[in-house]
């Protein structure tokens, strides 16, 4: 069919009128334009400059979900084209659990509803495909999701965040949490990750009323009061955060409570809706940016005090023990120890890194039980066993060989077939002075026992989560 152009019908309306076309015979180029090769040509029509506003330039809610459909358009069309579910790791404290500050009046908060987070924002708009992995724990620092890294981030690890300035610094051992965020930075660098550093900082009335209680102290032990802290030492902490963020090529966002107020709440220690979504929009900008990272395959950790290992890492520390999967084939693979013939041996080490309780100054009682322990026993070992409703589960008797060790609770016997459980991991405790132990795990009456994880680390905050 020819196309002839169009005669006797006046222009229509808003644009110029078409001029005479020739007969499609193919299609030809645009008078006075070059045909397209993957871009737009410099004199190609476009609307007027007030046609081109910005969706979020409206503040209404029709405007907010155009804008979001179209975030995750955009995160559907990712040029990240992966063979495998990529996954989004969010590790951090209260802050990535959406903590919601309503008010705060005389030293007491009340909290609301949880906020719709930046890294559940972060996730609606990434691959269809991808999958959401949290790690976050209100109050909890970086030790232990560093120590036990391999559980909560896996190989397939595309998109991270990191959001632990405000909780730490309280107890007084830098080195091990700064170490502990390095730690985390290094592993996504090595994966390939895009990653972001949430640095939030708290506001000075934070600090000036805490000073209520830490005031009492002198200035010149100040720092070394396990609990308290001021707003330079946070200053000093994201300094060094940045300066690590720069070397495994993390992206930083940082939230100030003296500078931008309005985006906390009303503890200027907890980020508000208004503060979430600005994380948010920092963040899809540089994902909309964003080119795909290839795993580098190397990771230098940070010593810190404590290490847990967990499956197939155990097999290192194993005299006499089989390597077993508990999953069927279907599913992801749940690696575990089981005995030979009866027992499972394994030697142990124990760190050489200094405690936080060497030289404290403590001013909460339940900290000073933990240090009361602390001088008892240095370090804490935790046993991690495979627990099921399955009668066939037994009890595992634990025993240390060359030297003296004790059972947390004062019994050295863990039931692993609990009625009361489905299919979870427990943990049994042992305290020792001991650099190094041989711990034998033995079961009787032909019944099954599955060791699933090993934690060795000084017997403080870094271990206190074993208790």
């Amino acid at each position: 069919m020819e196309c002839l152009p169009r005669e006797g019908l006046p222009p229509r309306e808003g644009l110029p009128p078409r001029k005479g076309l020739p007969p499609r015979e193919g299609l030809l180029p645009r008078e006075g334009l070059l045909p397209r090769e993957g871009g737009l040509h410099p004199e190609q029509d476009i609307p007027p400059e007030e046609d081109l506003r910005p969706l979020s330039g409206k503040k209404n809610k029709r405007d907010k979900k155009v804008f979001m459909f179209l975030i995750s358009v955009l995160g559907t069309l990712s040029i990240c084209n992966y063979d495998f579910n990529p996954t989004f790791t969010a590790v951090g404290g209260s802050n990535t659990v959406g903590a919601n500050a309503v008010s705060h009046v005389n030293k007491r908060t009340k909290w609301g509803k949880p906020h719709e987070t930046f890294a559940k924002k972060f996730y609606n708009i990434l691959p269809l495909k991808t999958i959401i992995k949290y790690g976050a724990d209100g109050g909890r620092g970086p030790i232990f999701l560093s120590a036990c890294s391999a559980e909560f981030i896996s190989n397939s690890t595309r998109y991270a965040t990191v959001e632990y300035l405000p909780n730490i610094g309280y107890l007084k051992d830098d080195n091990a949490e700064l170490g502990s965020v390095k730690n985390l930075l290094n592993i996504y660098k090595s994966l390939g990750a895009l990653v972001f550093l949430i640095n939030i900082v708290p506001g000075s009335f934070r600090y000036k009323e805490s000073m209520d209680i830490c005031g009492k102290y002198n200035n010149s032990v100040f720092d070394t009061v396990i609990g308290c802290l001021t707003r330079k030492s946070i200053e000093i902490f994201r300094n060094k955060l940045v300066n690590y963020a720069k070397s495994t090529r993390s992206h930083v966002i940082e939230v100030d409570a003296d500078k931008n107020p309005e985006l906390f709440g009303a503890d200027m220690f907890h980020l508000n809706q208004d503060g979430h979504d600005f994380v948010f929009k920092k963040m899809s900008e540089v994902y909309n940016a964003s080119s795909c990272l290839k795993h580098t395959y190397y990771t230098n950790y940070t010593n810190i005090g404590v290490s847990c290992k967990n499956g197939n890492q155990i097999k290192e520390f194993l005299q006499t023990g089989n390597i077993v999967n508990l999953s069927p084939p279907v599913r992801n693979e749940k690696i575990a120890v089981e005995p030979v013939t009866d027992n499972i041996t394994m030697i142990v080490s124990m760190p050489n890194e200094t405690s936080s309780f060497e030289n404290p100054i403590i001013w909460n009682s339940k900290d000073r039980k933990i240090k009361e322990r602390f001088d008892k026993n240095r370090f804490k070992i935790g046993l991690g066993f495979h627990t099921s409703k399955n009668e066939s589960y037994g009890v595992a008797n634990i025993k240390c060989m060359n030297c003296s060790c004790t059972c947390g609770n004062g019994d050295c016997r863990m039931n692993t077939s609990v009625k009361s459980t489905s299919s979870v991991t427990m943990f049994k405790t042992l305290l020792t002075n001991n650099t190094w132990c041989i711990i034998m795990i033995t079961v009787s009456e032909r019944k099954k026992i599955y060791l699933r994880d090993l934690v060795v680390g000084l017997n403080d905050f870094r271990t206190k989560w074993l208790s």
